[in-house]
């Protein structure tokens, strides 16, 4: 049963979806607060409530220009404050919208009230209660207490049109006769049907009340579990960050200067061990240039011995290129001399 009712409404609001886009209040999230989601299915509700009086006002308009011309300035200024509140529930004013559509609707009946020919008769007094309408529009729209208030005003303009409105022989016949019957039966009705709405919305509003306010408690608990579960995630990346980059300190440690830590910019402790890396990358790069510098200091010494065992034994010097800065050195000593003079050292560079 739930789910033909789910697709009833469905297929009702895919209908009615070209006339909500033009005078119901636009769409919010799944997620919203459940007074915005409300609010929404208010301004729906008010926006079919307004195509019907518009196309019932539009209808009348044409009848009383042709039947009752005197009657038409008050339809058609009702029909513009139609219109009017279709654009108030557009924007999101849901509550104006609803305010002026309850003062169209009592403006509209005693407007048909007072230019109803011959004046008010017995046959046309069910047109007040009508008046109840604006009742259940209050009820829908505004807040519990205005549907007593509404209907409190009903109650005055009931009786304001039974005294002062024009009236037929067989009505003031009717006055003369059930005085108290003909103002007190309207005004019963409308009290009657106030008060049970105003219980019924009463308690509607209690209930959604309560549902806000269950539905903010599974939020922020909702929000409190994914809080405590990023937390728990943020801890162990801390944990398994921590370990790497103790790895990498063992390792260092070991002489590996190489190693660097793997962490990318999204974890907590990239700025450490971004740090970590650029350090061991210069001090891998001191080490290197250290031991280039050792090795030159080595080869310089070993071939200042050379030359001097040359000079002592008066052989050629045997020089070889070395892969390093020294190699310059190496192939000045190659050069013959200027002065063409032989010298008592002869080098042989193998190239």
């Amino acid at each position: 049963m739930k789910n033909i009712e789910m697709q009833e409404q469905t297929s009702a609001d895919r209908l009615l979806e070209w006339w909500y886009r033009i005078a119901a209040p636009a769409e919010v999230p799944d997620e919203a607060p459940l007074r915005e989601r409300m609010r929404v299915r208010s301004g729906r509700l008010t926006s079919v409530i307004f195509l019907f009086q518009a196309v019932f006002l539009t209808s009348s308009l044409i009848t009383t220009i042709i039947g009752a011309p005197l009657a038409a300035p008050a339809v058609g200024i009702t029909l513009v404050a139609t219109i009017v509140g279709i654009f108030l529930n557009r924007v999101g004013k849901t509550t104006a919208a609803g305010i002026l559509f309850i003062i169209v609707m009592i403006v509209g009946l005693i407007a048909a009230i007072l230019f109803t020919p011959g004046g008010l008769s017995p046959s046309s007094l069910p047109i007040l209660d009508i008046f109840l309408i604006s009742t259940l529009a209050a009820a829908s729209f505004l807040s519990p207490l205005s549907t007593l208030l509404v209907t409190l005003g009903n109650c005055l303009i009931i009786a304001l049109l039974i005294t002062f409105a024009p009236k037929t022989p067989e009505m003031l016949l009717l006055l003369h006769t059930q005085y108290y019957g003909t103002y007190a039966d309207p005004m019963e009705l409308q009290i009657i049907v106030a008060a049970t709405v105003f219980l019924w919305v009463n308690s509607t509003y209690r209930e959604m009340k309560r549902a806000n306010s269950a539905e903010e408690v599974n939020k922020l608990t909702l929000a409190m579990t994914n809080q405590q579960q990023a937390v728990q995630e943020e801890k162990q990346q801390l944990e398994e960050s921590i370990q790497q980059i103790i790895a990498v300190h063992m390792q260092v440690a070991n002489g590996n200067l190489s190693a660097r830590v793997p962490l990318d910019q999204q974890n907590v402790l990239w700025s450490v061990a971004g740090s970590l890396n650029n350090l061991l990358a210069r001090l891998q790069s001191w080490r290197q240039g250290a031991m280039t510098l050792q090795q030159n200091e080595q080869l310089l010494q070993q071939l200042i011995y050379n030359i001097q065992l040359a000079k002592r034994q008066g052989q050629t010097l045997q020089a070889y290129k070395t892969g390093t800065s020294l190699d310059a050195l190496i192939m000045e000593i190659s050069k013959p001399p200027v002065n063409g003079t032989s010298t008592s050292i002869h080098s042989n560079v193998e190239r």
